[in-house]
């Protein structure tokens, strides 16, 4: 199963996103961050080209990764906007929904903050990523697999050196792999994969399972929990699961009360009709 984040449709970002100068040391200088306009000025202050090219000639690491690959270096903001933006935010906003249904033992393990700045600047190595490998619309060939597997290493490199916290720098590099170790990049023997990782690796699959892809088509709730059952064989703590799984129940639950109250309005806001239109509120 593909769980790649990608989003198959057009989703621009509202706000303008104003390029930002660097300096000559490892920390790319951004005067005007956080955007307090915006929701989502953790990923937004980065999805410019200027802000990209400055963090790449600070780190070398990420031309060689792209040259090693045979990938030209491209920096694709627009394809990202309309491609992967989507899915960064839906997975923030699964990952906290996890957060808030856990049992209150586990819940006082997690961080909140870390486990939010980690699920939206998860995918950020996409914006490397060729476009026609992010939306080809069937299986991936091992070469094209290979290039995008790079995008959470990527995503890594592209943040390390910008003063996130170590924490939230593990969950991006390390949202594709599982307790089990098994998954990508290879993570130390020795290191766990800890309760925030875990709820936005499992959030990340459960938005690009519920997602319509270039090469998919959308999975109901059911269907997309049914798949990620198997995680918990890697090792996955079951309250995680659960708590998605409670999740996703209080969203569907909502969806309904709101369409429910919504086609009262619409009735009560209507022409009288003949006919008996009462709705028992």
């Amino acid at each position: 199963m593909n769980f790649e984040g990608i989003v198959g449709h057009n989703y621009p970002i509202n706000n303008a996103v104003r390029p930002y100068d660097s300096n000559k040391v490892g920390r790319v200088y951004m005067p005007n961050a956080p955007d307090r306009t915006s929701l989502n000025g953790v990923l937004d202050k980065y999805l410019d080209k200027n802000t990209i090219t400055a963090i790449i000639k600070t780190n070398p690491e990420i031309t060689r990764m792209l040259a090693e690959n045979g990938v030209p270096l491209n920096i694709n903001v627009e394809g990202f906007k309309k491609h992967v933006y989507n899915h960064s935010i839906d997975t923030k906003n699964t990952a906290i929904g996890i957060y808030n249904n856990l049992p209150t033992h586990i819940k006082n393990q997690a961080n909140l903050k870390n486990i939010a700045d980690g699920a939206i600047l998860h995918d950020l190595g996409k914006i490397l990523i060729p476009e026609n490998i992010l939306i080809k619309n069937n299986k991936l060939n091992p070469k094209e697999e290979q290039i995008m597997h790079m995008h959470s290493s990527l995503s890594y490199e592209l943040l390390k050196n910008q003063g996130i916290d170590s924490n939230v720098l593990d969950i991006v590099k390390y949202h594709h792999q599982n307790p089990a170790h098994i998954g990508y990049p290879a993570m130390p023997e020795n290191q766990k994969m800890d309760i925030n990782a875990q709820i936005v690796a499992l959030a990340d699959k459960y938005s690009a399972l519920r997602e319509k892809r270039s090469y998919k088509r959308q999975m109901t709730e059911t269907e997309a929990l049914n798949i990620l059952q198997n995680e918990m064989s890697k090792g996955v703590s079951p309250d995680v699961y659960n708590a998605l799984s409670n999740y996703a129940t209080s969203m569907r639950q909502h969806t309904t009360n709101t369409n429910i109250l919504s086609k009262y309005f619409d009735r009560k806001n209507a022409v009288p009709q003949k006919q008996n239109t009462t709705f028992y509120a």
